[in-house]
């Protein structure tokens, strides 16, 4: 993702002489999470809380995917319960850089905006892996079995087929 300015007190921060560089994270689970990697944080009128969070490896590809992970502490088992329950796969994430000086609503840079990929749960920590596209977009079917495009015996809604090691299931959902 690009921005095209940064604002005058991200930059006064970044030409400063001591940095004090942190994230914000949003995790999309049905009660959203809202981390900071430095202390508590209202940033866009929301409350980022100051816990144990680390953005790693956000990179992009020239075909402007992104990817990488984030590693949330889980000494409590509260991010394991959620990751576990709710799954990761497919939740909205999203990350911002900012300096601990300039935290007003225009300051933190985004530097993520994708989804869930998979999860490791371990017992002091949960690392997430991070991707830009969603995986509903990029699996089969990319076409619809219908008489409009040339289909004349259409299996019944509900049929399930394994087909290369996955299963289809024929729906009228288009």
């Amino acid at each position: 993702m690009s921005r095209t300015t940064i604002s005058p007190a991200t930059t006064n921060a970044l030409a400063a002489q001591l940095t004090r560089p942190g994230y914000l994270v949003y995790i999309g689970w049905a009660v959203p999470v809202r981390l900071s990697s430095r202390a508590d944080l209202t940033w866009d009128s929301y409350l980022y809380i100051g816990f144990g969070v680390t953005p790693g490896g956000l990179d992009w590809s020239g075909t402007a995917e992104q990817g990488g992970t984030l590693k949330l502490d889980n000494s409590s088992g509260d991010y394991s319960v959620m990751a576990l329950g709710e799954g990761v796969a497919d939740v909205p994430i999203k990350v911002w850089a900012y300096d601990a000086a300039a935290t007003a609503t225009a300051d933190p840079v985004p530097v993520f905006d994708g989804v869930g990929d998979s999860c490791e749960i371990m017992p002091d920590a949960i690392t997430i892996r991070v991707t830009s596209k969603r995986s509903r977009s990029l699996y089969a079917p990319r076409a619809y079995i219908t008489q409009d495009a040339g289909f004349s015996i259409v299996p019944p809604e509900g049929k399930t087929i394994q087909w290369g090691g996955q299963r289809y299931t024929f729906s009228r959902q288009r």
